[in-house]
């Protein structure tokens, strides 16, 4: 479960919390063994983009999107005035299919070329997203959603559509999945750790058990009085060390 933390100093922090129980030989419950993660990080940044798609909806009615329409024919394309901040160019510049193509960038040409060569008359929808790459250099990430229109011939006549700016949406995206590789491998780290320890300690344990056998067998007399002391040492309890956070005050006990 994921819940938030108050330390020493005040602040709350988001902990993420995997457990598994344990039970003693006559089946009651003993404690929990797990693991817990500070998920802060992670959790501001899927506060960011919640906020970053409330953005982009008021970015879209305040020209973060534009209506295009592609003639076959002439390859021009009639675009909404929004488009120029979108795509850096003039409001005034005429802007062809051919200009466009040649902004995709390198890495989505082929991927948004065969997207265009699926379109069939069974078919005339697109939405896909991908990179341009401005006049000035900077790259932008588009989601295009569009229809195509088709001749007697089949051939398509005209394409019409929407297109948006996703470029803070991606990077938001993006910044999320880093975070999560973090997190996975944080818990890796922390599940060997404690695998580690507990096959140290137990192997200790049965190993002075094993001792302890051996002796009894040298002293017969003893076995009697000293069998229910041994059954008593094998129901033991040992600490783990808290995950190494300052979010949590206070140690946990691991029982066997």
């Amino acid at each position: 479960m994921e819940y938030r933390l108050r330390r020493h100093d005040g602040e709350y922090r988001w902990i993420l919390d995997i457990g598994v129980p344990r039970f003693n030989q006559g089946q009651s419950f003993a404690g929990y063994i797990g693991i817990a993660v500070d998920v802060t990080d992670r959790k501001q940044m899927e506060q960011a983009l919640s906020e970053s798609e409330e953005r982009l909806c008021l970015a879209a009615q305040a020209g973060r999107m534009f209506a295009y329409s592609w003639d076959a024919a002439t390859d021009l394309i009639e675009r909404s005035g929004e488009s120029a901040e979108i795509l850096g160019v003039k409001k005034d510049h005429a802007t062809t299919g051919a200009a466009v193509s040649a902004m995709v960038h390198p890495d989505d040409k082929d991927r948004v070329e065969a997207a265009l060569a699926k379109l069939t008359i069974e078919n005339p929808n697109l939405r896909i997203s991908y990179r341009i790459v401005r006049p000035d250099g900077t790259i932008t990430w588009l989601e295009r959603s569009s229809r195509a229109c088709f001749g007697q011939n089949e051939k398509v006549t005209r394409v019409v559509g929407m297109i948006m700016d996703i470029t803070e949406r991606k990077r938001a995206e993006e910044a999320i999945l880093g975070v999560n590789r973090k997190l996975i491998e944080a818990q890796e780290r922390e599940r060997a750790r404690i695998a580690r320890e507990l096959h140290d300690d137990i192997g200790q344990r049965l190993a002075m058990l094993a001792i302890e056998l051996g002796e009894l067998g040298d002293n017969p007399a003893e076995t009697r009085n000293r069998a229910s002391e041994l059954i008593e040492r094998l129901r033991f309890r040992t600490t783990c060390k808290p995950y190494r956070t300052s979010c949590i005050p206070q140690s946990w006990s691991i029982w066997v």
